[in-house]
């Protein structure tokens, strides 16, 4: 199933009218929303610095902006290793992250009054129960009439 990135946007900027998100960090996600991510892909893989050019702030303020979006659950990131052959042998580098975004479904709401919907379930003895409490009360109630 495509990743849809609609929900991911709405919620960035809910966040950052809120004032939950500075500019700069809005930018930065922004940036790996729509211009890191192959299309239909919930995934990108790209360095701090790359990531500082494209969103045209500085590596400081993307490093933050990074581990404030995992705070908030707006996206998870994976660190990788690269192993690189070398004279003695072989050798692990850190290699570029790998940031996943997490689109939160919406909650369903009724039409009529824009809360969230709430679902009852009622089990066959309570609705027993109340069918013979309500038998009980209209025969009272019939019987006050007559």
């Amino acid at each position: 199933m495509p990743f849809d990135p609609s929900p991911v946007a709405k919620r960035l900027r809910s966040l950052h009218r809120a004032g939950r998100l500075t500019h700069a960090e809005y930018a930065v996600a922004d940036t790996l929303l729509w211009s890191c991510r192959a299309p239909g892909r919930d995934e990108s893989q790209i360095g701090y610095r790359q990531l500082a050019k494209l969103a045209r702030v500085a590596y400081s303020t993307v490093v933050a902006a990074v581990a404030k979006l995992v705070a908030l659950g707006v996206m998870t990131k994976r660190k990788t290793r690269l192993r690189v052959a070398w004279s003695l042998g072989v050798a692990s580098r850190q290699w570029r992250n790998i940031y996943r975004l997490i689109a939160v479904q919406p909650v369903p709401r009724t039409e009529s009054d824009q809360r969230p919907a709430v679902s009852v379930k009622v089990s066959k003895p309570a609705s027993m129960a109340l069918e013979m409490a309500l038998s009980r009360l209209g025969s009272v109630l019939g019987g006050r009439a007559t």
